[in-house]
């Protein structure tokens, strides 16, 4: 039976440490790629041992950190949502009410992600709970720009607009989240057919994340604009999008997005007639959301 805490032998502790300390200096800068599999392997190993430990958690709350946006972008679901569970016990025993409420937020993202919304609506609220409760303001506008994603998704659409407007208020001019906003923002028109609109507000999106240099969220954008093009008969400019955004999404290994796109793809390609384009990028794309447990998709 695997010792933990204060029962941990000293020199046990160390190697832990060690190891900790190793896969932080492996893991990827935040903006750069995933790091490759024979890398999460070690560092899985590292947080296996390192999360029953409470003297390592200055270090340990370093690398589950870091690595969760990365382990859910390359499609990670029900193995890392143990992790994330308990780096989740670790942090209320440290009382680490920051590291609580960020790790609960990629939680509610992956439980979202696999169309589990009632247990991703829980684990969001309880972030954005914490981080308003430690007055983090950065959490809490990423919180709420999840959580109205989350809820368009579930054509709560006003709620949705209402909490992507909220974050408007509290984001200054050209940062990131301000363009989530109006990602969110663009989603809302999508589902109330307002194309044009929705157009807009992806450009304004796409805008400010050019600036990021982020390829991740500049895929997403030119994905949702591509659709938008789409649904107002512009299909050359629609397709010009979508493959932007397969080049951004396939360099920075966002598998479930780069599915997503190809989906895009092929309903270009649909609504030109073109039956075996469509088809050839819905196999693909139907293999990746499999492979994720990507059940909305």
């Amino acid at each position: 039976m695997r010792q933990t805490g204060n029962n941990i032998p000293a020199v046990f502790q160390k190697h832990i440490l060690n190891n900790v300390r190793f896969a932080l200096q492996r893991l990827p800068a935040p903006a750069a790629s995933p790091p490759p599999p024979k890398d999460r392997e070690l560092m899985l190993t590292a947080l296996d041992y390192a999360l029953e430990s409470a003297e390592t958690w200055s270090l340990t709350r370093q690398l589950i950190l870091r690595l969760a946006p990365k382990m859910e972008q390359v499609g990670y679901r029900e193995e890392w949502i143990s992790y994330l569970r308990r780096g989740i016990d670790q942090s209320k025993r440290q009382k680490d009410e920051a590291a609580e409420a960020e790790l609960r937020l990629q939680l509610g993202e992956i439980y979202r992600m696999m169309a589990l919304f009632p247990e991703a609506r829980t684990e969001i609220e309880q972030s954005l709970r914490l981080f308003e409760k430690i007055e983090h303001t950065r959490g809490r506008i990423r919180a709420l720009n999840r959580l109205a994603f989350l809820l368009r998704q579930q054509e709560e659409l006003e709620e949705a607009r209402r909490l992507a407007q909220e974050t408007l208020s509290l984001v200054s001019e050209g940062d990131v989240e301000q363009g989530y906003a109006y990602f969110v923002l663009g989603n809302v028109e999508m589902s109330q057919r307002n194309w044009k609109s929705a157009a807009e507000y992806y450009r304004q999106a796409l805008d400010i994340w050019r600036k990021t240099s982020n390829p991740r969220y500049l895929g997403w954008a030119h994905n949702n604009l591509g659709n938008a093009l789409r649904e107002m008969g512009d299909y050359q400019a629609a397709q010009a999008h979508i493959v932007q955004a397969i080049e951004h999404l396939r360099a920075c290994n966002d598998i479930r997005n780069l599915a997503i796109a190809m989906m895009s793809l092929g309903n270009v390609f649909l609504k030109q007639d073109q039956w075996q384009a469509a088809l050839e990028r819905y196999i693909e794309a139907r293999s990746i959301f499999r492979k994720t447990q990507a059940l909305y998709n």
